[in-house]
């Protein structure tokens, strides 16, 4: 018996593939998703994993940068490894990715997504090449200045200035 994520009815690389359509090329940002199995005598459990690397540094991390024994700052802590996986729906994550790629362009920035606790559709919006520049920098004001989603900003809109990498 296992117990743990169901698996999605959709592959991870049918999800992937949509959202990297619209990152801006070259920015070097990457989404992974995998998941973690343990078994003993008695039972398989499986925990997964959702990363997003920008450059060589794991910029978000889900679940463990929001487990509440290690961050209980934040906006919703995660009790337990599988507590957005559990019961028999999709992930938090993978909803999300959803409700991103079904949002229309002009929503994008305007758009309230009421259970991303972890900032993930910020990060989303910062490397959509949908987003132009004036409109990236009014997001950025918005933005806490440790979000993981203003290092993004920053790199397009450096790239934008000097011509060279993300654009």
């Amino acid at each position: 018996m296992s117990r743990g994520y169901h698996h999605a009815t959709r592959p991870w690389s049918k999800l992937q593939k949509p959202l990297y359509d619209l990152f801006v090329p070259n920015l070097d940002l990457q989404m992974h998703c995998t998941v973690y199995s343990y078994t003993d005598k008695f039972d398989t459990f499986e925990s997964p994993r959702h990363w997003i690397t920008f450059g060589k540094e794991i910029l978000w991390d889900f679940p463990s940068m929001f487990l509440q024994w290690n961050h209980p700052e934040v906006p919703k802590p995660i009790a337990c490894m599988e507590q957005e996986y559990w019961g028999g729906r999709s992930s938090a994550i993978a909803q999300l990715l959803r409700q991103y790629l079904d949002t229309p362009r002009d929503a994008l920035l305007s758009r309230h997504f009421p259970h991303d606790y972890w900032g993930l559709t910020h990060i989303l919006g910062a490397a959509d090449r949908r987003i132009g520049q004036q409109r990236l920098r009014v997001f950025q004001d918005t933005l806490h200045i440790h979000e993981p989603a203003v290092k993004v900003i920053a790199r397009r809109l450096t790239s934008a200035v000097t011509g060279t990498g993300a654009r």
